[in-house]
């Protein structure tokens, strides 16, 4: 089973790298929840320096300038 966070992950290494076999699985959007993780993913590493799109995003992650991510 996929978590949110791995659908956002794969989503996020699409942003950056493009993509691949791994970061545009079929299980990445199974459900509307893990597609719009995966596109959250994929917004933020396309626009690092924009503000989270989610309250939720805001407050367990935090992307920087460099695209390294901290959770806290």
């Amino acid at each position: 089973m996929i978590t949110k966070q791995e659908a956002y992950d794969a989503g996020y290494d699409f942003g950056v790298n493009g993509a691949n076999t791994d970061n545009c699985s079929i299980e990445y959007f199974a459900t509307p929840e893990l597609t719009k993780e995966w596109e959250l993913g994929k917004y933020e590493a396309e626009h690092p320096l924009s503000p989270p799109k989610t309250i939720r995003q805001a407050e367990y992650k935090r992307v920087a300038p460099n695209g390294d991510i901290s959770y806290e």
